[in-house]
C-alpha cells in the first residue's frame, strides 16, 4: 500500500532526491544487528532482496512511517513519534556531513 499512496500523490509532492541505490523495503521489521569481522555489532539492514537505484526519500518516508507506527502501537506519547523523525533524518544528514567534529560519529559514517 505504501508504493500506492506514493504514486497517488501529484507531482512535485515530495522532493526528488538523487537516484541512489535504496533499500526499497526499508522498513523496521528489515532492520538489526549485525555484526562485522572484529565481532562489533550495529543496527543496519538486513533484507537488501528489493534493492534499486531510486530516490532516497522512498526509503526514508517509508522507515519514518513504520518507526511511528511501532510507537504509536506502543502507547508511546506522540512526541516520541516526533523525536524519532527528527534522529532519522538527523541521522541521515550526518551521512553527508562532512564538518562532523565527533570521531565517533565520523567512525559510524560509511566510507562511500
Amino acid at each position: 500500500h505504501f508504493y500506492e499512496w506514493m504514486q497517488s500523490q501529484r507531482a512535485g509532492t515530495f522532493p526528488e532526491g538523487p537516484a541512489v541505490w535504496i533499500c526499497g523495503d526499508c522498513h523496521l521489521g528489515n532492520l538489526g544487528p549485525v555484526a562485522d569481522a572484529a565481532g562489533d555489532v550495529a543496527v543496519h539492514i538486513r533484507d537488501l532482496d528489493q534493492t534499486v537505484i531510486g530516490n532516497p526519500l522512498h526509503d526514508l518516508l517509508r522507515l519514518g512511517l513504520s518507526l511511528a507506527t511501532a510507537a504509536r502501537s506502543s502507547d508511546l506519547p506522540g512526541v516520541i513519534s516526533s523525536r524519532i523523525a527528527d534522529a532519522l533524518f538527523g541521522g541521515y544528514k550526518q551521512a553527508f556531513d562532512d564538518s562532523c567534529s565527533d570521531e565517533t560519529e565520523r567512525a559510524q559514517r560509511p566510507k562511500v
